[in-house]
């Protein structure tokens, strides 16, 4: 379809071989790569550094993590042509639509969703990860780990709060990043909510709210 790189994106040195190996792949699956100027995009008032889809990826080229955020974006692009089962069935339209009301589940489908979801998320990160030592890209492993574990206990923050607080940016406070795991967390250990880091979110978070 098309790669548009804005012309102030900078990436950073050595990264070339990478960013080769994404134009390619995403040309070739006859998709798009659209970096965009801007330090976010927004969807239904929702911030964000960057999404993917089957038509291609997009990016704020501007976002401090424009970074690392292109590389889980191409981790999930991989998935889509790997035809990994859970890029067709975790249904993150569906679980937004309860959260924000439109939509009834019960609280065992609303979990489950949440769950297709994070495992989604947690197969992305580990693709991230080995792209990362493959290009070896600059990128910090265990701060990215500690990212990736953030976003998905952060999910189920978002199931028991029945809400999406805070937004890309804020949710990566260092109260709660820096108390996370420097290794890509087990499947099992998302599987269940855990209330002492649900507790951990709710300090840290909901009192930034209150504010």
């Amino acid at each position: 379809m098309s790669i548009r790189i804005h012309k102030d994106v900078k990436f950073p040195r050595g990264s070339a071989p990478f960013i080769k190996h994404v134009v390619d792949t995403i040309d070739g699956a006859g998709a798009s790569l659209d970096i965009r100027p801007g330090k976010y995009l927004v969807d239904e008032g929702s911030r964000y550094g960057g999404e993917c889809a089957e038509e291609g990826i997009t990016l704020a080229g501007k976002n401090p993590f424009m970074w690392p955020t292109l590389i889980h974006e191409f981790g999930h692009f991989t998935q889509f042509l790997d035809g990994h089962p859970l890029w067709e069935t975790a249904d993150h339209d569906t679980f937004w639509d309860w959260l924000t009301g439109k939509k009834t589940m019960t609280s065992v489908e609303a979990f489950n969703t949440m769950i297709d979801i994070v495992l989604l998320e947690h197969d992305c990160e580990k693709r991230a990860m080995k792209l990362i030592t493959k290009f070896d890209l600059k990128v910090d492993l265990e701060e990215y780990a500690q990212r990736a574990n953030t976003y998905f206990y952060f999910y189920q923050f978002t199931y028991l709060n029945r809400k999406w607080i805070g937004s890309s940016t804020t949710i990566y406070q260092d109260a709660i990043v820096k108390t996370m795991p420097t290794k890509i967390v087990p499947k099992k250990n998302i599987m269940k909510i855990d209330m002492e880091m649900m507790d951990l979110y709710d300090r840290t978070l909901n009192s930034k709210r209150k504010k």
